[in-house]
């Protein structure tokens, strides 16, 4: 029941998120919305930023947990971009947050567990040490966080022409 309780409350935020401000969303509306009392909500969240927090990185453990243990190709980089285009409206409005830094963070992260994880998939024995590899994932996270970002509303054509720039930088193909 708590996962679903939490998942209710994301996903109550997520609607209101649509189309206002996250800066604008108070504990006490999203409670009224979700018909919660506080207590509740505080049991499971600190405030309103836990909420986006844990929501993506919910629905990005879910994704990359999906991704077939195959490892890299073009359509798990798709489905990686469609968690993007699915959060888009809301993402958008976070945008405009004040709490943008920590949302870029969560971003971040998770790319950089997917990219962590089709590493190891493709390559289980590479020679990368340790610094080599934090460098190299966070460059690939923080780049592939950039374009995402700029790319935010993605009609679906749009969404495969750049999973397949994605796959071909993350591949070194032409």
């Amino acid at each position: 029941m708590h996962k679903d309780m939490k998942l209710q409350i994301a996903e109550q935020l997520r609607e209101m998120a649509k189309d206002r401000s996250i800066d604008k969303i108070t504990v006490t509306a999203l409670v009224e919305r979700c018909s919660i009392s506080r207590q509740t909500f505080y049991y499971h969240f600190r405030d309103i930023p836990d909420v986006v927090e844990w929501y993506f990185n919910k629905g990005l453990d879910d994704m990359v947990q999906s991704i077939p243990s195959h490892g890299l190709n073009q359509e798990t980089v798709r489905a990686f971009v469609d968690v993007f285009m699915n959060y888009a409206p809301f993402m958008q409005n976070l945008m405009a947050s004040q709490r943008l830094w920590k949302l870029e963070g969560v971003i971040v992260n998770n790319i950089r567990r997917f990219l962590g994880r089709m590493l190891l998939t493709e390559h289980p024995d590479s020679d990368l040490k340790d610094p080599d590899l934090q460098v190299a994932l966070d460059f690939g996270a923080y780049g592939m966080a950039g374009i995402i970002r700029q790319n935010m509303l993605l009609t679906p054509n749009d969404g495969d022409r750049l999973s397949k720039q994605i796959y071909k930088l993350l591949t070194a193909q032409r």
